[in-house]
């Protein structure tokens, strides 16, 4: 026998999904800028980031996915041929 109130899958992913959407969206609109606040440019030094370049391992996927490279080779790989 089955209710209109019983839980179903469907009905419980459904209301999770209408909860994470709309926990989502309060959280965007609490992160908005009010019409009160000052809007300050940043100075250099608060800009001014830490690193020069970076090498992510995708930029050498290809090797990684030949075999050619290892992926536990690629912090010594990147400091060796590239310097960094």
């Amino acid at each position: 026998m089955t209710h209109s109130n019983d839980l179903t899958r469907r009905t419980a992913i459904k209301s999770f999904a209408t909860l994470a959407a709309g926990a989502a969206v309060s959280r965007f609109a609490l992160a908005q800028p009010t019409k009160t606040e000052v809007k300050t440019e940043p100075t250099p030094a608060k800009t001014a980031l830490p690193f020069t370049i970076s090498l992510a391992p995708w930029s050498l996927h290809r090797a990684l996915q030949k075999g050619t490279l290892d992926h536990l080779d690629f912090p010594k790989t990147a400091k060796q041929d590239d310097g960094i």
